[in-house]
């Protein structure tokens, strides 16, 4: 089909590339990038404490480019 553009998906344990999907790395996110992913969505389970979340923010966000 023409005048699409890529096709939204998700994947879990990606068993070709194990890579945590709980805790993302400079080289975990670089290892996604190269299967083609880009955009990564985090989200801070099973923390429960607000400090536990916004730790787990602050690791992640500075893999924003």
């Amino acid at each position: 089909m023409t005048g699409r553009g890529p096709l939204p998906a998700s994947a879990t344990g990606l068993e070709q590339a194990p890579l945590d999907p709980v805790e993302v790395d400079a080289e975990s996110a670089r290892r996604y990038a190269d299967l083609g992913v880009d955009r990564l969505l985090v989200y801070p389970l099973p923390l429960e404490s607000e400090s536990g979340v916004a730790a787990f923010l602050e690791r992640h966000a500075s893999l924003i480019r």
